[in-house]
């Protein structure tokens, strides 16, 4: 509260607060009754929170479990990480939780300072999905971090992750309208040499926050060739995140003739993301998730019970 200047401004933001938050106005009601700007009244719900006129505090309905967290803290050096109990819930329930989980913790973290890198797939759909933001970020950017894939489900796609993102918070996006893998790394360069592909990317390279999903290695036979996978195999791949596969270590695995025909941002900008953000719901992935916690390629992550005690057991069969 010592930021504000003078008494008005205190009563200005104790008063859009309570008009918010007692009084159940919305943003456009508060903005016509005080003759402020919509971007005003986003502005000032946002100082309530960080000066701590308002807190919010969520009551999630499923427990965490504070213990396993603990252990992940410490065994991988991660910077953040939630873990949900998954004890006797189905597969679909799992997800659910998990997702619901992984929009709280984002909202919590979101700031108009953010710049938000987005992969792809149905773990982030399912975090982007359980957003419920409580005012407009308009300063906050949202941007994919790598081209569009060729899903059944363009829902899962990072151009509609980021468009919805961006509808939610009012704030800044970039898309890459260009597809995630080409037919040859000539046509690649061309696409990368774009003015639009490359402010994109320049932009994605400076997130501050990425989610992500952790994918297996399978499922890329629309993308690359039978002998390729076969490499992948001897090179002991055990998953990919933003397309760069990896190993149980989390080496990421050097794969030219992928690589050459990808769009998207460089591993190494990948790295220097300051919190990347991994939602992992499914057992089986538990392999590929403990590579990326070993190479620190993701430091933080949401899962569930039954997910995490299983990349110790893998972890500790493996030590």
């Amino acid at each position: 509260m010592n930021s504000c200047s003078n008494r008005k401004d205190v009563e200005t933001v104790f008063r859009v607060a309570h008009l918010y938050y007692d009084e159940h106005y919305t943003q456009e009601q508060i903005s016509k009754k005080l003759f402020l700007s919509r971007s005003s009244i986003s502005r000032i719900l946002m100082q309530a929170r960080e000066e701590g006129i308002v807190e919010i505090v969520v009551h999630y309905p499923y427990e965490r479990i504070r213990r396993l967290e603990f252990d992940f803290l410490h065994k991988f050096g991660m910077e953040d990480v939630r873990i949900i109990d998954s004890d006797n819930r189905t597969t679909h329930d799992n997800f659910t939780a998990v997702t619901k989980l992984a929009g709280s913790y984002l909202n919590s973290i979101f700031t108009n300072k953010t710049v938000l890198g987005l992969t792809y797939g149905k773990s982030v759909y399912g975090a982007v999905h359980e957003l419920h933001p409580t005012g407009f970020l308009p300063y906050m950017t949202v941007t994919q971090v790598v081209g569009a894939t060729e899903s059944s489900n363009p829902e899962l796609d990072g151009l509609d992750l980021a468009h919805c993102v961006s509808g939610l918070y009012g704030c800044n996006h970039h898309y890459l309208t260009v597809p995630f893998m080409v037919d040859d790394a000539r046509t690649c360069q061309q696409l990368m040499n774009r003015p639009a592909v490359k402010t994109t990317l320049s932009i994605a390279s400076d997130s501050t926050i990425l989610l992500t999903g952790i994918h297996s290695k399978s499922r890329w036979n629309q993308y690359v060739s039978c002998d390729v996978l076969d490499e992948l195999d001897a090179k002991k791949a055990v998953g990919r995140i933003a397309g760069y596969f990896f190993d149980i270590e989390g080496n990421i695995i050097d794969v030219p003739e992928v690589y050459d025909r990808m769009i998207a941002i460089t591993t190494d900008a990948l790295l220097k993301i300051p919190l990347r953000i991994a939602v992992v719901a499914d057992p089986s992935k538990a392999e590929a998730a403990l590579g990326a916690l070993r190479g620190k390629l993701v430091n933080s992550l949401v899962t569930n019970s039954i997910t995490a005690a299983t990349i110790l057991s893998i972890d500790d069969a493996l030590s």
